[in-house]
């Protein structure tokens, strides 16, 4: 049986917090935005806060979708796996400090990193009405699919 280079991508975002400046100047995250960021494409489109999230999603995961490449040496290694990123948002809604929280390796974190690096602004958090920085974790899952089809589980009654 041969692997099929696809990947299947399910990306979530799992958690968020604002950022708030410690005395000491160290950033800290240590709540969630009244408003969480969101990935930008469907902010003009006349649809409610709801729907504009549920349409950031989808267009996150195109992006994500039509800019990954599952890694070469993952592919020949039979490697599968969910890399975690942690990102930052910041107020002026680019993407910064990407770090992997979780590692599969064999190319596929710094695959992982180079599509979140690459990421267009995003409509930034908001707090109290003002755009706030904010802190995300992503997991991208890679998964090989085999030329032999999975055969469904079916429920017993």
């Amino acid at each position: 049986m041969k692997n099929n280079p696809i990947l299947f991508l399910i990306v979530l975002l799992l958690s968020a917090t604002s950022l708030f400046a410690q005395e000491n100047g160290e950033e800290e995250f240590d709540t969630v935005p009244e408003r969480m960021p969101i990935f930008s494409g469907c902010e003009n489109l006349g649809l409610s806060y709801d729907e504009v999230r549920t349409c950031a999603g989808k267009k996150m995961l195109e992006f994500i979708y039509f800019n990954i490449k599952y890694p070469e040496a993952a592919q020949n290694n039979g490697v599968e796996g969910t890399v975690v990123l942690s990102f930052i948002v910041n107020k002026e809604g680019t993407v910064s400090n990407v770090t992997v929280v979780r590692s599969v390796g064999h190319g596929c974190d710094e695959e992982a990193l180079r599509v979140v690096e690459s990421f267009p602004r995003w409509i930034p958090a908001i707090e109290n009405g003002e755009y706030r920085d904010a802190k995300l974790n992503l997991p991208i899952h890679f998964r090989l699919e085999t030329s032999a089809p999975r055969k469904k589980k079916r429920k017993r009654n």
